[in-house]
């Protein structure tokens, strides 16, 4: 079995949807009970840094236009979130900002791979979706790494 990782205590912050909480950490056994290494980066994230986030790979006319305001544009760009870039998320209202989601790496050989074929991305989803999560992999916009707890 692969063992937990440094970065589970995100699981466990003050903000934290108690019952994500439960579902994020049986995802994470049944991933590791396959012999998958994952690491969490990501649970709870505060809004002004998701919606930086959300600055990436917009133009300012269309941030201004979801809401955002000139002075979170500029913050965004000074922190290196252009709009002539990939786009990072779909939201500025993520459920990371609500302590209800989960983004987490794989790891082959103790290294970061984000070949979204490596069998371990598979597990995850269906993980998440036997524990009632929502998987970022059935998204639009595919985001591997991710799973929510909605209410």
């Amino acid at each position: 079995m692969a063992e937990q990782t440094c970065n589970d205590w995100m699981i466990d912050q003050a903000g934290v949807n108690a019952v994500a909480a439960r579902k994020f950490k049986a995802v994470l056994s049944d991933v590791r009970g396959h012999g998958y290494q994952v690491m969490v980066t990501q649970v709870l994230r505060s809004k002004e840094v998701q919606r930086k986030l959300y600055c990436a790979g917009r133009s300012d006319a269309e941030l201004l236009e979801d809401g955002l305001s000139k002075v979170e544009i500029k913050a965004a760009r000074s922190a290196g979130y252009a709009a002539d870039e990939k786009p990072v998320t779909g939201t500025v209202n993520s459920m990371h900002c609500k302590g209800r989601a989960m983004d987490v790496v794989v790891l082959n050989d103790g290294k970061v791979t984000w070949n979204t074929k490596h069998p371990a991305w598979a597990v995850y989803a269906a993980a998440a979706k036997a524990h009632g999560l929502v998987a970022g992999a059935s998204f639009r916009m595919r985001d591997w790494p991710h799973v929510e707890y909605r209410i």
